[in-house]
């Protein structure tokens, strides 16, 4: 089974997987083309409320609104 998750943006979206120190997440941008892409690395915070998200080109991606993806 896989790890990973995804935050929709419609026809794209990040693609993102919480590490196993549960601190940080790797992510990428998944635009649907063929081409590589390139893992990123963030730290996951959280909001006064304590809901958990981690910034991705400056967007704040809560992680309560990724989907698991299956394998």
């Amino acid at each position: 089974m896989s790890n990973w998750g995804v935050y929709s943006l419609g026809l794209c979206g990040y693609v993102v997987k919480v590490n196993e120190d549960c601190e940080s997440v790797s992510w990428y941008f998944d635009s649907g083309s063929e081409k590589q892409h390139k893992l990123h690395h963030a730290i996951i915070r959280y909001t006064p409320s304590s809901r958990a998200f981690f910034l991705a080109r400056g967007v704040r991606v809560y992680l309560d609104k990724c989907l698991r993806m299956s394998a």
